[in-house]
């Protein structure tokens, strides 16, 4: 079982849409997270087809690299 990575936007109504963002899909999470522009975006595991929400490892995975690449993208406050 091999797991993929995706982008998805968070609706108004706190619904993934249909359609994943035009970016292919990461084989890992940080390929993922280096292509989140906005706060509604999101990133959703891919099994066999089918998304899912992520693990609690991935989530902390997430967490860490959205910091890191957040740290690396917005200019310091000091």
């Amino acid at each position: 079982m091999s797991t993929l990575y995706e982008l998805v936007e968070w609706e108004d109504l706190g619904f993934n849409l249909p359609q994943s963002l035009p970016y292919p899909s990461a084989i890992t999470i940080a390929e993922a997270v280096s292509n989140i522009r906005s706060a509604g975006t999101f990133v959703v595991a891919v099994e066999n087809g089918v998304r899912r929400p992520l693990t609690i490892a991935e989530e902390l995975e997430f967490q860490s690299t959205y910091r890191d690449h957040m740290n690396r993208i917005l200019p310091s406050a000091a």
